[in-house]
């Protein structure tokens, strides 16, 4: 019977305790501290872009893709979606720093999560320069680089 009274007094203390507590002490008691800094910073919105290139093949589709996607604030009131099926993406082939061929990657309409940019006659092989452009008109051009490794 005090065992109860024990376990009573302690989980009304502890309510207490929490509904005293600000929003701010109970969501850093949640969640951990945060930085202030994220209050402060304006954000700026881009792409973000995830490329897989291999040199190899899954049943005559190539196994290279890149998935794009926008770049969202953390916490925001208004919904918002970071799927982007209308960039532009191209893939460049270079030779000696001299771009040699380029292929236009196009949206996987069989594949809506996430945003799969494939080309169907895409087959890198090993040791080629890549660079890969990606653009959407409200948003800032992303690019990026890679060598294939050789296997």
């Amino acid at each position: 019977m005090r065992i109860i009274r024990v376990a009573r007094f302690f989980i009304l203390s502890l309510l207490l305790s929490f509904a005293a507590c600000s929003d701010d002490l109970m969501f850093d008691f949640l969640l951990g501290p945060q930085p202030n800094f994220i209050d402060d910073t304006d954000f700026v919105p881009g792409l973000s872009i995830l490329g897989i290139m291999r040199p190899d093949s899954l049943d005559s589709l190539p196994a290279s893709y890149v998935v794009v996607e926008k770049l969202i604030p953390a916490a925001s009131s208004t919904p918002d979606s970071f799927n982007v099926i209308d960039a532009k993406v191209l893939v460049y082939r270079e030779v000696n720093s001299i771009m040699i061929d380029s292929f236009e990657f196009t949206f996987d309409t069989t594949q809506l999560f996430p945003a799969v940019y494939r080309h169907p006659e895409f087959y890198p092989q090993g040791g080629e320069k890549l660079s890969i452009t990606c653009q959407r008109e409200d948003l800032p051009i992303l690019t990026a680089e890679t060598t294939i490794p050789n296997v």
